[in-house]
């Protein structure tokens, strides 16, 4: 029991929780220095305890639904004043984070002051002088090393430490990484965008070259491995996007889903697709104005949060349709900071993210030649790219279009070798963006002038 009382109120309490629930780094101190018997109510120690618990068994923090599993062993008297700090410490962000850190580090300063006292002075009593000088030196470095913020320094000898626990965490994810349906680009990843990384892949390419397909594409191979999806449609219909994961999944020619003529097999087909994937996919239709900004993304992140319904991959179609936060008169400083927004999300939440861009429109006399887009060539902001983990680029001559051939080229990976091309097959009347069955192009069949058909 510390010696120091713990004084703080039910409210400077629950931004304690609230943090520690998007913070592991600070929840891990909060677990070693914050006594769980003298919080305000047995509803905090309830929440502090499940936190502690998930802490040291997997060295992560624990989901909503987990916390919903766990109130549902409890008995009713007991779970609705529970559910009411649980829902006020999931749904808001904390009040004053810099304050809590002061105050809970100051707290642990002055108990670990009031540990070492006693503790030296036994040592001092018993005769042990030396004994009890040393101890008080080594005491005092780690009273002055105690510290709540984002920035603590880290030494050489917490290295292993925290590399276990940072290992811990991808492994209690279930699977870290979200595969891309794509052999060849799981492996210039290594394995797949990672959620626990919260990497942000971007798709650039020219208008009507298929980046949306893509997404669909990627869309598609998480929830066959059994990811959730939430994917915000803010380009096209949102009746467009449903009939195109339709016309993926089911392998059905997307113009007879528009023209709604159906074979009888196509249509029982349809009807056992929602049953197969139901809970995997959520379309989000931001396309009902122009005004829609990553606040938007973060607020409906929020609400299926409430649901209980945590999404393994966030795909947003696309990102260069959104505003910022905060408003700018410049078009590539507010599409930095949409770029900014959404990998802040990610990384918050451990999701992988996808999204596409915009490329520069080719000159007249360069339309038809062969060539392949680089980073260079994104529009609007090349800051854009800076901000990325991986960028794919989409390359089709008109040959190539015709032959149903994409060259799918890994210019930018932050984490391993990129700048490979990858020739996929495709079929864009079922939206297959690569064609599992055939698989992709060998370079042989490929003519080697920048490995494009011609």
């Amino acid at each position: 029991m510390s010696a120091v009382p713990f004084q703080f109120g039910a409210k400077f309490q629950e931004s304690m929780l609230s943090l520690m629930l998007r913070d592991i780094s600070f929840a891990d101190k909060c677990v070693e220095f914050v006594p769980a018997e003298h919080l305000h109510s047995e509803a905090h120690r309830w929440l502090f305890q499940q936190i502690q618990s998930r802490y040291n068994s997997a060295a992560t923090i624990p989901s909503r639904v987990e916390i919903d599993e766990g109130m549902k062993r409890l008995n009713k008297f007991k779970r609705k004043p529970i559910l009411k700090i649980v829902d006020r410490c999931f749904n808001h962000d904390p009040e004053s984070p810099d304050f809590v850190r002061e105050q809970l580090a100051e707290f642990a300063k002055r108990t670990n002051f009031a540990d070492l006292f006693a503790h030296s002075q036994i040592l001092y009593n018993e005769g042990k002088h030396d004994d009890s000088y040393t101890y008080v030196l080594k005491a005092i470095n780690h009273l002055h090393s105690i510290n709540f913020n984002d920035e603590e320094t880290i030494d050489i000898k917490d290295f292993e430490k925290l590399r276990q626990r940072h290992n811990a965490q991808k492994g209690i994810v279930r699977g870290a990484d979200i595969t891309t349906g794509i052999k060849e680009l799981d492996e210039i990843l290594g394995g797949g965008l990672s959620k626990a990384e919260g990497e942000f892949g971007c798709i650039l390419g020219e208008a009507k070259v298929g980046k949306s397909i893509a997404l669909i594409h990627f869309g598609f191979a998480a929830i066959c491995h059994g990811y959730k999806v939430a994917h915000f449609v803010l380009e096209g219909t949102t009746e467009q996007t449903m009939m195109r994961y339709q016309a993926r999944i089911g392998r059905i020619p997307h113009k007879n889903l528009k023209s709604n003529e159906l074979t009888p097999e196509e249509e029982t087909k349809l009807e056992g697709l929602g049953e197969r994937y139901s809970g995997l996919l959520e379309l989000v239709p931001f396309n009902k104005s122009w005004e829609y900004t990553t606040q938007d993304i973060d607020t409906k992140l929020k609400e299926f949060d409430r649901k209980g319904w945590i999404p393994d991959l966030i795909i947003v179609d696309y990102a260069d349709l959104l505003h910022s936060r905060v408003k700018h008169h410049r078009t590539d400083l507010e599409q930095r900071d949409v770029f900014r927004d959404l990998k802040s999300i990610a990384m918050t939440r451990k999701v992988a993210l996808w999204s596409a861009s915009q490329a520069q429109r080719p000159r007249k006399e360069e339309a038809r030649k062969i060539r392949t887009i680089t980073g260079a060539s994104v529009s609007e902001s090349y800051e854009k790219i800076r901000i990325i983990d991986f960028l794919g680029t989409l390359n089709q001559t008109p040959e190539e279009k015709q032959l149903g051939v994409l060259r799918l080229h890994a210019d930018i990976y932050r984490s391993n070798r990129s700048d490979k091309t990858i020739n996929l097959i495709t079929d864009f009347d079922r939206m297959i963006f690569h064609n599992p069955v055939w698989g992709t192009v060998p370079k042989k069949f490929m003519r080697k002038r920048d490995g494009a058909f011609v």
